[in-house]
């Protein structure tokens, strides 16, 4: 797959099954999951309201569809939160969108987590770095953001999908763009 980035020549991108979750931990405390996104480059939120370590959504990439950005992202949350995932990635995830986007129907808990984070799935059938979840809605922010347009499209021209006051930004970071409706 290539894609032409503004100023530069195209470029490939990986496979998203490459890109997507490389040694994603299943769950842990709050440094471990922090320091994974981190390491990566990779932008991290928090819900707005409650402590850092109650929740992390992390970025993993961007889905170019069409002419929207849509963050591709991870969830975790506290164990005593996760009976009520399905109302977490609704409230939080998809934010202001909540009246038009419903989670997945497989979204849950992915067994076998240490604690006391735990990665939410948006299909627990699957293995666990494919539960990602996409689109959903994040807050403005140019250290979330790509690093620079794609294609004939400049950022400054992206419907306004960003904005989402239910997640506050943790840790910066630029996630890739990995490629036309790859990750759903």
């Amino acid at each position: 797959m290539k894609l032409t980035l503004s100023g530069s020549s195209a470029v490939s991108t990986p496979s998203p099954y490459v890109i997507y979750g490389p040694g994603l931990p299943i769950g842990g405390d709050y440094g471990t999951i922090l320091t994974y996104f981190v390491n990566r480059g990779r932008p991290t939120y928090g819900f707005s309201g409650m402590a850092p370590g109650m929740a992390v959504v992390g970025v993993e990439a961007f889905n170019l569809d069409f002419v929207v950005l849509a963050p591709v992202v991870y969830l975790f949350l506290d164990q005593s939160m996760v009976t009520e995932s399905w109302y977490y990635v609704y409230r939080y995830l998809y934010g202001t969108a909540a009246d038009e986007i419903s989670p997945p129907a497989n979204t849950g808990p992915v067994s076998g987590s240490p604690g006391p984070l735990t990665l939410i799935s948006s299909n627990v059938t699957v293995q666990p770095n494919n539960g990602f979840f996409s689109p959903c809605m994040l807050p403005k922010s140019q250290g979330a953001m790509p690093l620079q347009g794609v294609g004939k499209m400049s950022l400054s021209k992206i419907p306004e999908l960003f904005g989402n006051p239910m997640l506050v930004q943790v840790s910066l970071g630029h996630a890739p763009v990995i490629g036309v409706s790859s990750a759903w």
